[in-house]
């Protein structure tokens, strides 16, 4: 999962809580909860959909397209090219990633995973453009999947330590924010929230990534209760200006302090899930 934000590393714990693989339920309380109960506060306010009301933004969220994974579909619709060009313009940062501009001068991340995975979009009313996206895949519709590419055994060993198979697992990347609205990292945090209660909405019980570490977006997972699955080393991606490291987390397995916020987005999330009958339909709040 790469990154175009930062989160101020003074708001966030130096070490992540320590889970077992087979926890269900919320994370018990620990020495961080009063400082994540303040961040929560702060930046998730009373609900995620009322603090995003009040920012002026809304989410929608869109379902698998189709295809096999490999960018081959008759006809992608036009929103999964808005997505696109968003990324390659917040992604290319005035020039800092050159690789998302094309010979042509347009901006764009074209990506053949867009076409399987579910979307979770912030749009900003009432221009409806795209401020920032997360796209999160389910780990059987991925032919390549970033984490078991990365090292097939460890990957293979973190299934059957979490006592999971691919069918449990989500894989979310592409989380983009754009430049204006990263100073606090509020939208990163409430994107980070929303695939957690998307997970919940599908059943899963597993989430795996590899976020970037040079603008703290790992930190961002730390908070919520995930963990760095450290035998995985870290990886340069000089192409995207960024270290990796793999992360793996659960829906049911954030922090207490961000339960409540969870659990009130995961009844949008379903709702909005279940609002459309096609694949892609757009379900929005």
């Amino acid at each position: 999962m790469s990154t175009s934000l930062s989160y101020p590393s003074s708001t966030m714990p130096e070490t992540p809580d320590r889970k077992g693989p087979s926890e269900s339920r919320p994370a018990p309380a620990t020495p961080d909860e009063t400082r994540r109960g303040r961040i929560a506060a702060r930046l998730c306010g009373p609900s995620i959909p009322s603090t995003l009301d009040s920012l002026g933004l809304r989410l929608d969220v869109r379902g698998p397209v189709g295809g096999d994974g490999a960018g081959n579909v008759d006809q992608a619709p036009e929103w999964i090219g808005d997505i696109q060009r968003f990324r390659g313009e917040a992604l290319w940062e005035e020039g800092m990633r050159p690789q998302f501009q094309s010979a042509g001068g347009a901006l764009l991340d074209p990506d053949p995973h867009d076409l399987v995975a579910y979307h979770l979009l912030l749009r900003s009313r009432p221009d409806d453009a795209i401020i920032a996206c997360a796209r999160v895949a389910p780990l059987e519709a991925l032919p390549d999947s970033r984490v078991r590419a990365w090292d097939p055994a460890l990957a293979a060993g973190l299934l059957v330590a979490h006592g999971c198979d691919e069918r449990d697992v989500l894989e979310p990347a592409r989380l983009v924010v754009a430049p204006r609205w990263r100073a606090t990292g509020r939208l990163g945090l409430i994107l980070v929230l929303t695939i957690a209660s998307l997970g919940r909405a599908l059943g899963r019980r597993m989430l795996w990534f590899t976020p970037g570490t040079r603008q703290n977006q790992h930190r961002i997972m730390l908070l919520v209760g995930w963990r760095i699955c450290e035998e995985f080393g870290r990886q340069d991606a000089p192409a995207i200006a960024d270290t990796l490291c793999v992360m793996v987390g659960g829906p049911y397995t954030t922090s207490v302090s961000f339960e409540p916020a969870v659990a009130g987005l995961t009844e949008v999330v379903d709702s909005m899930l279940r609002s459309g009958d096609e694949p892609g339909e757009r379900r929005a709040t």
